[in-house]
């Protein structure tokens, strides 16, 4: 014996129906779709989001991995060069302070601010490679690699969040069954808690 069961559907969402592929009298199988509400807004935020999550993961991975060797390579050539520029800064000031010193002629002022100004640049250029490379030697600091981590995830939950609103606006029949009335058609808006179709279930159901 076979009983019937009559179950009004409803769509978990408002939205423009951009697809109704079943009509009155047809059977639909568990799953398949009864109906397709419009996710072009949504599509577009969907790329968008994956974009910077690609984003996110790849600067994450960089962080998390730290300095490449060639780049570590090129600080300590950087740090060594401005280490040699300073020695000799440094040694040309203290000659014309002993020059300075003995009241030779020959020397200005002028050239001797020359001198102590070159002395000071190659120091603080010195003083900036060498922090740069010790910064590339250690990696990234941890908090930096911890935040861009924290982004990372952030934004995946943001991925599944529109993921999961995509899904809300497909309206799937929950059982086998016959559509037997139409509440929507292609091209009408459907209210949040309006109903898209009517199905009716076959079960069989044992009589004693």
């Amino acid at each position: 014996r076979k009983q019937l069961f009559d179950i009004g559907l409803s769509g978990p969402i408002a939205g423009l129906v951009v697809e109704y592929p079943v009509g009155e009298g047809e059977f639909i199988r568990q799953g398949e779709t009864l109906a397709r509400l419009d996710t072009t807004a949504l599509e577009i935020q969907l790329e968008k989001a994956k974009a910077l999550l690609q984003q996110q993961e790849q600067l994450y991975r960089e962080l998390e991995k730290g300095y490449r060797p060639e780049e570590v390579a090129g600080a300590r050539a950087r740090m060594l060069s401005a280490a040699a520029d300073h020695q000799r800064a440094l040694a040309r000031h203290k000659r014309l302070e002993g020059i300075r010193s003995r009241s030779v002629p020959a020397l200005t002022g002028e050239q001797f601010e020359e001198a102590r100004f070159e002395l000071e640049r190659t120091r603080q250029t010195h003083s900036a490679a060498r922090s740069d490379f010790e910064m590339m030697s250690s990696g990234y600091p941890a908090e930096q690699v911890a935040a861009a981590k924290a982004l990372t995830q952030a934004q995946l939950q943001e991925v599944r969040r529109l993921e999961d609103e995509l899904k809300k606006h497909v309206v799937a029949a929950p059982f086998d069954g016959f559509v037997v009335a139409e509440h929507t058609d292609v091209g009408e808006w459907v209210d949040l808690g309006g109903g898209v179709s009517t199905l009716v279930r076959l079960d069989e159901v044992e009589v004693r």
